[in-house]
């Protein structure tokens, strides 16, 4: 290219920004002078149509801002979007920081080609706008429908040209937030004195431990905005509303949407963000999230809904604060929670472990409000799910019905041990019991396989050291005897003192063999076996018995024989037959799941599938 060719682009390029540079000057907005710039640049490059994305920090994409072309297709620019995954030319762009070419934009795969159809681009120029080292801006010209051929000094001259456009557009950005700054510095004040107010009023909150409901309503009543306090899965935990109106609520519909998805996965860095609007999200205001961080985890977030005054650095302040108060109030409740805890978990373990005087472990009770003298009974746990924090989870489900001085719970080999305290005149306290911890453990484990023993029940305190024993028995019975699947629960008093020794010490095949050598022939008569169930759930009285079946007495005592003609059990006057007999059933019942309940609906020893 010779001299004579290029001094006059040259010239040109130098008047075209001498004129941007006299706007400049004039204090001309910020849109007037990118329509300067893409007019000069569609005359300078020899083509139709030219646009200008600027880059929005927060998000890091590129917005439409103006554009040039044959008639006014701002509105359409100002919809278009450069930055997101599928735009490989702003990669490119942002990458090499040198302008992009494509000859054929509709084949090229840097494209995104639904926007290259719809703007009926044929060959297209890409041009980054350069900035200390940095894109803040885009450039893109086209010639429409027909092809371009950009040399490679046209292509420098557009990059020069846009990284001067940069320079300026980064002038008209200081002139402008200079003119802001100047403009609100009476507001700004305010703010500050608002913001001493606020930061007072936090700290006297938590000197109170006030908690987080006044701590959000505190923010709200100093911002006047509407506040909401979410947990770590953006449950909403308190919600303020405020001056103008009613929080917004980042439900699940909104969070689904990618961008604001993608905005709150960045709050893992600790920093606030702005969640902007998006259609479809059900989201109609900014919301600026602060995370609340206790001992370096996400606790949970704070939010400032944006209505009436714009979001700004203040407002972040103001939240960052109100976060961290949250923090030190949450940590602290946590912390209290903890000691609580492990003091209640060590009384538990004294108490079943039987280590301490009487008058010590009163001490220790009387400091955690826990009355000694209130029946109780304690619940040995332990199964596949059996973790360090089963003891917790228990306690917690169980605390929701009983007395107020709760749940005492600790860790032991292999599960977990529960001291729970009885509804005052419970009469029948351990069913109350065995239904209450049916429903703990599906809480605790839904899917899984515990076994639950109970003891019988205790009136004093230092019955909870036999009270363990006998729980240890029960839970060796269904470890041993019961294969069934799911949740498992046996009280004491389902198998009595002389069935949880025998079943306790005796192994399943044992247990197998003695069934079938005492019960011989009855265990193929159903009706002599529930006979024989009736007969001792009835007290061993005939009448009784017979009422309960449904048939005559003499029936009943015809069966009974027929039991002693086939085993040898008599079981009307042998106290031996009749032990051997009950230790035979029970075992029935544990093995078979309950198979031998009694026809009359009375409660049936055999461990509960809950």
């Amino acid at each position: 290219m010779s001299a004579t060719t290029v001094a006059p682009r040259h010239e040109s390029v130098i008047a075209a920004f001498s004129e941007v540079a006299e706007v400049l000057a004039e204090g001309v907005e910020l849109d007037g002078i990118l329509h300067l710039i893409v007019e000069k640049l569609c005359a300078l490059a020899g083509v139709r149509r030219c646009s200008i994305h600027l880059r929005d920090d927060r998000s890091g994409l590129f917005h439409g801002r103006v554009g040039h072309a044959d008639r006014d297709i701002d509105a359409d620019v100002q919809r278009m979007v450069a930055g997101t995954p599928a735009d490989g030319i702003t990669r490119e762009l942002i990458k090499t920081r040198r302008p992009v070419l494509l000859t054929n934009a509709l084949a090229d795969p840097r494209a995104i080609r639904s926007t290259m159809r719809y703007w009926k681009v044929r060959s297209l120029l890409a041009v980054p706008m350069v900035l200390r080292d940095e894109v803040i801006g885009l450039i893109f010209l086209d010639n429409m429908e027909e092809p371009h051929d950009y040399s490679p000094a046209q292509q420098q001259l557009a990059a020069t040209f846009a990284n001067l456009a940069a320079t300026a557009v980064a002038q008209v950005k200081l002139t402008s937030e200079l003119r802001e700054s100047l403009a609100t510095v009476t507001r700004q004040n305010a703010l500050l004195k608002r913001a001493a107010a606020m930061e007072e009023r936090l700290t006297e909150l938590l000197l109170r431990g006030s908690g987080v409901r006044k701590i959000a309503e505190a923010i709200t009543a100093l911002t006047r905005r509407p506040s909401v306090v979410y947990d770590a899965d953006f449950r909403a935990l308190e919600q303020v509303p405020g001056e103008t109106g009613a929080p917004c609520v980042l439900d699940e519909r909104a969070r689904a949407v990618p961008a604001i998805a993608h905005t709150l996965a960045a709050l893992r860095d600790g920093r606030p963000r702005i969640v902007h609007p998006v259609a479809g999200s059900g989201l109609a205001h900014r919301v600026l999230i602060a995370p609340v961080r206790v001992q370096g985890r996400v606790w949970g977030h704070l939010s400032l809904v944006e209505r009436g005054a714009r979001l700004g650095p203040l407002d972040e302040k103001l939240a960052r604060r109100a976060a961290a108060t949250i923090a030190l109030e949450v940590g602290a409740t946590h912390r209290e929670a903890e000691v609580d805890w492990q003091a209640r978990e060590s009384l538990a373990g004294a108490l079943i472990r039987g280590e301490e005087d009487a008058g010590a472990l009163r001490r220790r009770a009387d400091l955690l409000g826990v009355r000694l003298e209130a029946p109780r009974l304690l619940v040995l746990v332990r199964g596949p799910q059996s973790t360090p924090s089963l003891a917790r989870a228990l306690a917690a489900a169980l605390d929701e019905e009983t007395p107020p001085q709760g749940v005492l719970a600790t860790g032991v080999a292999g599960g977990a041990a529960l001291i729970v305290p009885l509804p005052p005149g419970a009469g029948a306290g351990v069913e109350w019991a065995r239904r209450r911890v049916a429903e703990a453990l599906h809480a605790a484990a839904p899917h899984g396989a515990l076994l639950a023993a109970l003891s019988s029940r205790c009136t004093r305190a230092e019955e909870l050291v036999r009270a363990h024993a006998e729980a240890e028995q029960v839970l060796r019975c269904l470890e041993e005897h019961v294969r069934a699947p799911g949740h498992q629960l046996l009280a004491a008093e389902d198998l009595g003192a002389g069935g949880r020794a025998f079943l306790a010490t005796t192994s399943g095949p044992q247990a197998r063999r003695f069934v079938q050598s005492t019960l011989g022939e009855v265990l193929e008569h159903e009706d002599l076996l529930h006979t024989l169930a009736a007969f001792f759930e009835n007290a061993q009285a005939v009448r009784r018995t017979a009422a309960c079946l449904g048939v005559h007495e003499n029936t009943v005592r015809y069966r009974l024989s027929r039991v002693r003609d086939l085993t040898g059990l008599a079981v009307c006057e042998d106290p031996n037959a009749q032990l051997s007999a009950q230790l035979c059933l029970l075992t029935l019942r544990l093995q078979d799941g309950g198979v031998w309940t009694s026809p009359n609906g009375a409660r049936a020893p055999a461990p509960a599938t809950v």
